[in-house]
């Protein structure tokens, strides 16, 4: 990656970390911490045994609520649940208290753009009707934490009896969740498969919804299009890969690749030139891959041109491999430029039961080979595909990365 790049990310870690940092004060300013009275909680009855000399069992307290359905109700795929139990013994006055606190985190998808964890929890807690226990709810780094608070027989203090961390799934997260177990478990990872988005440069709906789709794209960006580069922006913010859609010449000579296209008749100080302009129109670039371009990635001198400013500039090369006579591997592998090559086009039919099915063969491709790529398309239906297939995704085992996680060293 060059160094304006390296910059550019650089700047954008630090406005998270301070968009984080004034969300989190927002929220605590706005009275996200919730603290309040349930009453199926008396510790002093329902919780409580004594025992021979001096000592009280306290029995772990619990709401009642089979999360599972509550979570399925409430619109999220529950993708994990993890628990430990602890066990704690401490000293009150002349009593000795023996209690286990339970420890649960559940990893949570939303199965539609627009559900919030944070606001399905808070109405929880506001509708909880008063009583003797107490219940905590308050923001961490990653999600929420839901605390059942015991009141201590003979004391004033509370102490912890169960705990709860809901997480909602984003790309960020799920990125860094991939990457942590890679460093220290590798080869131990799940099947990979990475989504490509194509065509993106117009400010629409399935744009939206796929820029808030709670897993990893990857997001094939045309260049000079009225919302390129604020879809640049907001994808990347999100936490998806965004790479140039790089328009080359086609095969039929008919069809218009768009602006910022590479032609056959270009020479190569002309290649270097559009390509760079097109790089530092959009920001965020990791990669690009080809928008048509059949002709030109069968070409060995236009390829061998494209791949010495990617090697200057330390991006990758996707070929959508939208013709089998491309050369860009063999290219690549002599440049010493990391690539990918697509495994399947998805939406080739614009038919949303199509598409699922498609996506069913990738999964699957990925199951067999342990990874594989698939490319789609900015549409509606490929957008609603994608958001329909999260539960079979999920329990398919396979994770979603992007496409960064699939490249090939030369």
């Amino acid at each position: 990656m060059n160094g304006l790049e390296r910059r550019r990310r650089a700047s954008r870690t630090r406005g998270l970390w301070i968009l984080g940092s004034v969300a989190l004060a927002l929220f605590i300013m706005a009275g996200l911490l919730y603290l309040v009275q349930w009453s199926s909680l008396k510790a002093e009855n329902a919780h409580t045994r004594e025992n021979p000399g001096g000592a009280l069992d306290l029995s772990p307290g619990d709401l009642g609520i089979d999360w599972v359905e509550f979570w399925e109700a409430a619109g999220f795929i529950v993708a994990s649940r993890d628990v430990s139990v602890t066990e704690h013994v401490e000293r009150v006055g002349e009593r000795v208290l023996t209690w286990e606190h339970s420890f649960e985190e559940w990893l949570l998808v939303p199965s539609e753009a627009g559900l919030s964890v944070g606001g399905v929890l808070a109405q929880l807690v506001a509708d909880l009707p008063p009583g003797g226990g107490r219940l905590l709810l308050e923001r961490d780094g990653e999600g929420y934490v839901l605390g059942l608070l015991l009141k201590a027989p003979g004391a004033e203090q509370y102490i912890p009896g169960h705990t709860w961390r809901f997480v909602e799934a984003n790309p960020m997260l799920m990125r860094a969740r991939h990457e942590a177990p890679a460093l220290a478990m590798e080869g131990s990872l799940p099947p990979l498969l990475a989504v490509v988005v194509d065509d993106w440069g117009y400010d629409s709906t399935a744009a939206r919804q796929l820029i808030n789709y709670p897993l990893p794209l990857t997001v094939a960006i045309l260049p000079y299009l009225p919302a390129s580069t604020q879809l640049a922006v907001s994808a990347a913010e999100k936490g998806h890969d965004v790479i140039l859609h790089q328009p080359m010449e086609p095969l039929d000579g008919t069809l218009d690749p768009g602006p910022g296209a590479i032609y056959l008749d270009m020479d190569g100080e002309e290649i270097a030139a559009q390509l760079m302009a097109n790089l530092h129109h959009l920001p965020w670039v990791v990669g690009i891959n080809n928008h048509m371009g059949s002709r030109a990635t069968s070409d060995e001198q236009v390829m061998e041109h494209v791949f010495s400013i990617l090697q200057d500039t330390g991006l990758f090369f996707l070929d959508s491999y939208t013709i089998n006579t491309s050369i860009a591997g063999q290219v690549a592998q002599n440049s010493g430029v990391p690539y990918a090559v697509n495994d399947l086009f998805i939406d080739n039919l614009n038919e949303e039961d199509y598409i699922m099915e498609q996506i069913r063969q990738g999964l699957s491709l990925a199951q067999r080979r342990g990874s594989a790529i698939i490319i789609g398309h900015v549409r509606a239906r490929t957008a609603s595909a994608l958001w329909r297939m999260l539960p079979e995704i999920i329990a398919s085992g396979v994770r979603l990365v992007p496409v960064t996680a699939l490249l090939q060293a030369p």
